[in-house]
């Protein structure tokens, strides 16, 4: 791969990733509150049942923002290294 598609091949890279981590980062916040809002209401046994999903929709999330941010750094370092 050339020098030039390369250095487009780490942008995208690196674009992606940060549009995953805002994503990961405003569905986490959102999953959060649900789940806080949920928790309120407990009083009812079925809202028992549909809280218990959010704490692994919430996990999910993490590991994308954590994922995304690998790769922004990674790229970013191959992007300092070319220049």
């Amino acid at each position: 791969m050339s020098g030039q598609a390369q250095r487009w091949t780490l942008l995208g890279a690196r674009t992606i990733s940060l549009v995953a981590f805002f994503y990961a980062q405003f569905k986490a916040v959102s999953t959060y509150k649900q789940l806080r809002e949920c928790v309120e209401q407990v009083a009812q046994p079925v809202v028992i049942e549909l809280c218990q999903n959010y704490p692994v929709s919430i996990e999910g999330y993490i590991y994308l923002i954590i994922a995304s941010v690998l790769v922004l750094f990674i790229a970013s370092h191959l992007l300092d290294k070319q220049i």
